[in-house]
Order: structure tokens, then sequence, then C-alpha cells
């Protein structure tokens, strides 16, 4: 599973198209997941635990 701040990161920063998830994992899923991950640690040295559960939650 992603943790809060990756789902936070691809909610809210990847492309609503780029979100859809299919039954075939292909490279397309893999660079998503890994931009996920990138952006998700970006947020967290940027930002404070509440704030991203706040945003996260609303």
């Amino acid at each position: 599973g992603s943790s809060i701040t990756q789902q936070v990161v691809k909610n809210n920063l990847i492309e609503p198209e780029r979100r859809i998830v299919g039954s075939e994992v292909g490279l397309d899923d893999y660079q998503r997941k890994l931009e996920e991950l990138l952006l998700a640690r970006q947020v967290t040295q940027t930002y404070s635990k509440e704030q991203i559960l706040e945003w996260y939650l609303n």
C-alpha cells in the first residue's frame, strides 16, 4: 500500500489520467510510482505531518 503522503501526492499532484491502474502493470505504472515516491519525499521534507494529514482528510 501507499503511505498517506503518497496518497496525497497521487490525488493532488499526479494527473488524473495517470492515476488509473489497470489489471496489467506496465512501465508507465512503475514510472508513476517512482514519481509519487520522489514527490512524497519532497512533500515530507517541506511540510509537517499535521499539514499532510489535514490535506489527506480534506
